[in-house]
């Protein structure tokens, strides 16, 4: 029998009300399922991975492998300088490249790694983590010497030497040099300190602070130092006059003394004999000796004669003379002043002679000691 239209639109409306709670049920599993499928392929990706938000020794190494994260452990190592503080401000660097220094895993990356499980990535997602793993380094150690000794730190071209303070001459006489700190190293310290801040990641080295520059061992303020000018001063005060009675003077004075002045083997200072003598012979004795000379004299008559040879004239005596002014190994001129007749010595074992000429011939001579002090 035929269904009224109004019969059929009824069965297909209770049709539609038994299929509906199917359809949601059906859609409910497949959202279900997908998102287990989801969540499933986010494990396998985060298996063997960092989670999201986490750093080690303050990299980033979110969603990394093991090998990534080592990687970006060491591209921070490449990033390391040692800059080395110098005298006058002077900086030097030393770089990673430099030293092939390189991030040393020890395995701390794969344990930390370990702790995490895939399954529970989700939970991960809303934290952060700051992990701490060795910051071990190796380098190469005979490029790390080779990079510090070519350092200008230790070139000559740029090392100022330490210098004791120390007696100096001048024109005038002598002053007190004051010591030189310079810029020297104590190359082995220097280098050991260098090498254990590379060793520990130090980023900055103070030479100076860390007492690698060598010092003098004598200041200006030296109590040995200043007795020594003290004395020196007081040999430099003399002034002796040579008088040789014609108008012509011969003065040994703090310019002329300052010359004969030395330091000797053990430090101390004297008046060198030698440079004593060396002055009377070459002032004294080279000038005005005529001992034995040629003499041109006028006789009573008027008549001119050239006299050779013979045992007459002055002699400076040299060895007395430098006694005089030398006085022993502390210089027996210090300090004094005065005027003095040139000592000479007897001519020819005979004391000091003149001739007389009259009426153009020679007198026997007469006996004459020149006067000294």
């Amino acid at each position: 029998m035929a269904q009224t239209p109004k019969r059929a639109i009824a069965v297909k409306r209770r049709r539609k009300r038994k299929t509906g709670p199917a359809v949601y049920v059906m859609i409910v599993a497949l959202f279900l399922a997908l998102l287990i499928f989801f969540y499933w392929l986010a494990a396998q990706y985060y298996t063997g991975r960092f989670p999201n938000k986490t750093t080690i020794n303050g990299v980033d190494v979110s969603n990394m492998t093991e090998s990534n994260a080592v990687a970006a452990l060491n591209r921070q190592v490449q990033e390391y300088t040692l800059t080395i503080a110098e005298r006058d401000g002077v900086t030097e660097v030393i770089r990673a490249r430099d030293i092939d220094l390189a991030y040393d895993d020890t395995g701390d990356v794969f344990r930390l790694l370990e702790q995490y499980s895939p399954a529970l990535w989700v939970t991960y997602y809303f934290t952060e983590d700051a992990l701490t793993a060795s910051e071990d380094t190796t380098y190469n150690q005979t490029k790390a010497e080779q990079e510090i000794a070519d350092l200008d730190c230790f070139s000559p071209l740029y090392v100022t030497k330490v210098q004791d303070a120390s007696l100096q001459k001048n024109d005038d006489g002598f002053y007190i040099q004051a010591e030189e700190q310079g810029t020297e190293l104590d190359e082995e310290k220097t280098t050991q300190l260098l090498l254990n801040a590379l060793t520990t990641h130090q980023t900055e080295v103070d030479l100076d602070a860390e007492g690698c520059y060598l010092t003098p061992t004598v200041y200006q303020d030296d109590e040995t130092l200043n007795e020594n000018l003290e004395i020196i001063n007081g040999w430099l005060k003399a002034e002796i006059t040579y008088d040789f009675e014609d108008g012509r003077l011969e003065v040994a004075d703090n310019t002329v003394i300052k010359d004969w002045i030395v330091q000797q083997e053990d430090g101390t200072y004297a008046i060198d004999y030698d440079l004593v003598f060396d002055w009377v012979k070459t002032t004294l004795a080279y000038q005005y000796d005529t001992f034995g000379l040629t003499h041109v004299v006028t006789t009573h008559s008027g008549e001119t004669l050239t006299l050779t040879g013979g045992d007459y004239g002055w002699c400076i005596d040299r060895p007395t003379t430098t006694e005089a002014l030398h006085g022993g190994r502390g210089g027996g001129s210090g300090g004094h002043a005065g005027t003095r007749l040139p000592l000479h010595r007897p001519g020819a074992g005979s004391g000091r002679h003149r001739r007389h000429l009259r009426g153009g011939q020679h007198r026997r001579p007469d006996h004459v000691v020149l006067q000294g002090l």
